[in-house]
């Protein structure tokens, strides 16, 4: 009970006066408050990228995989997954523009991981945003063959 209290100045602000589902939330709001984070996000990484350059230090980037980024509603059918249509569609919006802007973004190296593992079995997840280990490891070696690669280029 005291949790929910805790909550009502946010809910109230938000003009919901239960605990807010991703659908209560009005949609404009949700899109502003989406473009003020990656605004948000955009400007430290610009930080961090300068911060680095002093130092010879490369930024990259990476998004992580996301379940239901690229597939279609027939394999949730197959899968454990339910599928949390508000919350993936806020999703894949976010990481659309997100991406937009990151590759856009001039001295930051940018992975658009999301992208590969689009194709990518299901297995992988153990909930929307979450892998199993061998997701991780998946990733892992992803990561190393991209990074090692891009070093000895560098090296050459």
């Amino acid at each position: 009970k005291r949790l929910s209290n805790m909550y009502r100045p946010a809910r109230a602000s938000l003009g919901c006066s239960e605990a807010p589902t991703l659908a209560s939330y009005p949609q404009e709001l949700l899109q502003e408050r989406m473009g003020q984070g990656i605004h948000n996000y955009l400007h430290w990484l610009s930080v961090l990228k300068y911060l680095c350059a002093e130092r010879g230090i490369q930024v990259i980037v990476v998004t992580q995989p996301y379940y239901s980024w690229g597939r279609s509603e027939e394999q949730f059918l197959e899968h454990r997954f339910r599928r949390n249509k508000p919350y993936d569609n806020m999703m894949h919006e976010g990481i659309a523009l997100l991406t937009e802007r990151l590759s856009a973004l001039a001295g930051i190296a940018y992975i658009p991981l999301h992208e590969e593992f689009a194709t990518e079995d299901l297995g992988y997840f153990c909930d929307a945003i979450h892998m199993t280990d061998e997701g991780y490891e998946r990733v892992a070696k992803d990561l190393r063959a991209r990074l090692t690669k891009e070093a000895s280029s560098c090296a050459g």
